[in-house]
């Protein structure tokens, strides 16, 4: 049984989780990007999957209703530092805690070679969710534990890329939670993490790893670092788009996911309440400096959040329809570089060393844009 095409299949995983007979796992194909696994003897044909498969039915979503710039009031701390933006998240995330509530966000696993979405409930854990993670997270167990939650009387705020959002929401049904909150980013893919662990053995031989960070304001905000340290003392520190094997690969859609690039989520209708950006193009010099975050405010209750939230940031309202024809995945998905099939043809055969050959800056022609244009409208197909 195929629940879908594998070049639209997300990797959301809500398909593990609402099987009955728990006959679907998620594993790594060849190209290191999560699909499910079907053990077709105990499988017994209840179509759940494929009802819940977002990919086959996409959840409602909303359009933009307005949009402001935003940072933490405490954005130079140490703590707030460890995010990739403006803390924004964070401060959103705490307002519900200080509910009694729970946060779902991705976090490093213990050895930082995967990331898999973890169930918060103290500023700690909180920590570990912080900053951004190009690689898909694991979301093993995750829907289940929300559901609990909720069902618990619980305030849940769940935070995702916009196709995890899809699936939570379709994995909890009909029923509606008045404390359930999503919080999704606009997406530029997510990576394979097969190619990202080859990247960690590549720089860091055999040291174990102590800290990973894909957007470090080593230098200041605007010139975000890649970061990587290890426990004998090692750091890799360069500037994310100039790094040489990841973080030029990741900027030029080489190694994110095929249905990355018929995403019908990039677009100015969200499926989360609220919806996180990086916020360059209209940040003040000290925005630059220390971090600034876009936020859209897509639905009553995010706006009912962010109004919670509202004590602990410095913010200002921004034109939505400037904002959105501005920022390039709220019109169209990511392209895929032309060597893109070639570069993981060279990692399957011979290693990170010989698929690095294919990371070139990829200029989009015009007819690139227009065969992503429909690609966005036909979704599916």
């Amino acid at each position: 049984m195929v629940i879908v095409d594998h070049k639209n299949c997300t990797g959301c995983g809500c398909c593990a989780e609402i099987c009955p007979k728990q006959c679907i796992t998620m594993a790594y194909d060849e190209d290191g990007f999560l699909m499910p696994q079907i053990d077709g003897s105990a499988c017994v044909q209840c179509g759940r999957c494929q009802k819940a498969c977002p990919a086959l039915h996409p959840v409602e979503r909303t359009p933009i209703l307005s949009v402001f710039k935003a940072y933490s009031k405490r954005i130079e701390s140490e703590r707030n530092q460890k995010s990739t933006s403006g803390a924004v998240f964070a401060a959103l995330a705490e307002s519900v805690l200080a509910r009694g509530g729970v946060v779902a966000g991705a976090a490093f696993c213990e050895d930082f070679r995967n990331v898999r979405h973890i169930l918060c409930t103290c500023d700690e854990e909180l920590d570990q969710c912080r900053g951004s993670k190009y690689i898909q997270s694991r979301t093993d167990g995750i829907y289940r534990g929300v559901k609990s939650m909720l069902e618990a009387g619980k305030p849940v705020l769940f935070s995702g890329t916009p196709c995890q959002i899809a699936a939570v929401r379709s994995y909890l049904g009909a029923k509606k939670y008045d404390q359930f909150y999503t919080v999704d980013f606009i997406c530029h893919g997510v990576a394979s993490t097969t190619y990202y662990q080859q990247f960690l053995d590549t720089v860091c031989g055999t040291s174990a790893i102590r800290s990973v960070a894909f957007r470090n304001k080593t230098d200041t905000y605007i010139r975000s670092h890649l970061t990587i340290r290890t426990q004998d003392g090692m750091v890799k520190d360069e500037y994310f788009n100039d790094e040489p094997y990841f973080g030029k690969a990741f900027a030029n859609n080489l190694i994110s996911r095929m249905s990355c690039a018929g995403c019908p989520y990039a677009s100015a209708s969200r499926t989360a309440d609220i919806t996180l950006a990086d916020n360059f193009r209209w940040a003040d010099e000290y925005e630059k400096q220390y971090g600034s975050s876009l936020v859209c405010i897509n639905t009553k209750k995010g706006e009912l959040l962010f109004d919670t939230a509202g004590e602990e940031l410095v913010f200002a309202a921004l034109d939505a329809e400037t904002v959105i024809r501005n920022m390039q995945h709220l019109n169209s998905p990511p392209i895929p570089h032309k060597n893109r099939k070639r570069l993981f043809q060279a990692l399957r055969s011979s290693g990170l060393s010989d698929a690095r050959a294919y990371i070139t800056d990829y200029q989009m022609k015009k007819t690139d844009v227009i065969r992503t244009l429909v690609r966005r409208h036909n979704p599916f197909k």
